[in-house]
This record gives structure tokens, C-alpha cells and sequence, in this order.
């Protein structure tokens, strides 16, 4: 019985996996926050090179995680296969501080597109 059931944790794994790599395939913004900077750079070179272009999304003290992945993809990982084709920086109102939160988008493109 324990096997039978190991195959269908096994497939629904596969399952998701699936939908994960279709989706990663499609989607061109990411959100980059606390993971390590390196794994975040490696995790965007497929979705990159298949759509040509993504977005990096960071808000407040993850900008500067952005910028890093950033040059990491277009300095090192990528070199002068990658570039930046856009960088936008705004501000959001924090209502129940009184604030504001900054917000980063950096546009990378690949240059075989």
C-alpha cells in the first residue's frame, strides 16, 4: 500500500513540477526578494533565453538584491548576451505608516532577440 501511494505523491509531484516549468515559461516578471542573489540569477537564465525578455520586480530592501541579480545575469552569467533595456524606479504610499516604499523594475533583454 505504501508504494501505491508513494506513486501518486510521485505524480502529483511531477504533476506540479509540470505546471511550475509552463509557467516559468511563460511568466516574463519575477519578483526578487530574500533568496540568494546567485540562485535567483541561475533560476532566470532558461526564462530569459526562451522569452527574450524579463522583468525584475523589487520593492524596498530588496532593490538592491535586484540590481544584484541584474549584474550578475548581464556581467557575469550572460556576459554580452544580456543587457538592460530599462530601469524604472517609483514609489508606493505605505497608508498605515505614513510612508513610502520604493519600488525597482529592471527590463532585461536578451541580445540574440
Amino acid at each position: 500500500m505504501e508504494t501505491g501511494s508513494s506513486k501518486v505523491i510521485s505524480i502529483s509531484e511531477n504533476l506540479a513540477s509540470n505546471s511550475l516549468q509552463k509557467q516559468i515559461l511563460t511568466e516574463t516578471i519575477f519578483e526578487i526578494g530574500s533568496e540568494p542573489n546567485l540562485v535567483k540569477a541561475l533560476e532566470l537564465v532558461y526564462p530569459l533565453s526562451k522569452n527574450g525578455e524579463i522583468t525584475l520586480k523589487a520593492k524596498g530592501e530588496f532593490i538592491p538584491n535586484a540590481i544584484t541579480v541584474a549584474n550578475i545575469l548581464t556581467q557575469r552569467i550572460l556576459k554580452n548576451k544580456c543587457m538592460v533595456s530599462k530601469v524604472t524606479v517609483d514609489s508606493e504610499p505605505i497608508v498605515s505608516m505614513g510612508s513610502f516604499n520604493s519600488i525597482i523594475e529592471i527590463i532585461l533583454k536578451s541580445s540574440n532577440q
